[in-house]
């Protein structure tokens, strides 16, 4: 197995939020909150133990399908609620995902209450490089995999053409010899630019928020499943320290919110 399993991602996942809900309890705590992206649902059911109230919000075509009550689907864009619903906005590793931002976050806006934040989990450029160096660690693996389903003779169906490997195998050979794009933005090559913490900032401010904070939420992991069971979140605690962490947190209001205070 080369990546992490739905189980070790929900960990993961919810050692983050708890990261994150440390700093922030004062936002997070009796608040209407929002999550874009609810995936499996296990961040959801985190924030609603400290929410007044809480609702998700995915796309139909995700992999994932939580079996919530406060979860809902939508397109990607349009959010089923009415103008100023929400205190805050929260999103896991989601917005590196949407393709229309200007759209969506223009909505995210219509929807929070005056005086609400958006607090983001965003994938760090140590995420993207640290995920480029293990790739090249299983490339062995993986090839060694691509060869052995090569070389098995094909099924009995009346042709003697000999099998040919799975597509999918070839892609996943080709994405560890030069690891594809994770997100919407960039290529393979420079993605790991824009997940800086600067090009968040930039990403950010350009559509129409003012960014309170950057920081890094403590946790080292990568992309695929490597060394697994010697990483308890402790250690990775610790190692984000030196590895760099995997993820930003990314605090916003609107322009126009800070401005009317001001």
């Amino acid at each position: 197995m080369l990546s992490h399993t739905i189980d070790q991602l929900d960990a993961i996942r919810v050692a983050e939020l708890r990261l994150l809900m440390r700093r922030y309890e004062s936002l997070l705590s009796g608040a209407d909150i929002l999550e874009i992206g609810t995936g499996t649902g296990a961040q959801l059911r985190e924030l609603s133990k400290v929410a007044a109230s809480s609702v998700g919000v995915d796309l139909r075509s995700s992999d994932y399908h939580p079996s919530c009550n406060n979860f809902t689907y939508y397109d990607g864009v349009n959010l089923p609620f009415a103008d100023q619903s929400f205190d805050v906005i929260y999103s896991s590793n989601t917005m590196e995902h949407v393709v229309d931002e200007p759209a969506l976050h223009a909505e995210l806006m219509r929807v929070m209450k005056p005086g609400a934040v958006a607090i983001h989990i965003v994938p760090s450029c140590a995420w993207r490089l640290w995920t480029t160096a293990v790739s090249y660690l299983m490339l062995p693996t993986v090839v060694l995999a691509f060869l052995r389903r090569s070389s098995e003779p094909s099924s009995s169906h009346g042709d003697s053409l000999p099998a040919s490997p799975p597509r999918n195998m070839k892609a996943r050979v080709f994405d560890l010899i030069c690891p594809a794009r994770h997100g919407e933005r960039g290529s393979r090559f420079t993605e790991w630019w824009h997940f800086r913490a600067r090009s968040w900032r930039r990403r950010f401010g350009a559509l129409g928020w003012t960014v309170e904070r950057v920081e890094g939420v403590g946790l080292f992991y990568t992309g695929y499943l490597f060394a697994d069971s010697l990483m308890s979140m402790k250690r990775r605690e610790r190692l984000s320290s030196i590895l760099g962490s995997a993820c930003h947190i990314v605090v916003l209001r609107p322009k126009m919110d800070t401005h009317t205070r001001d």
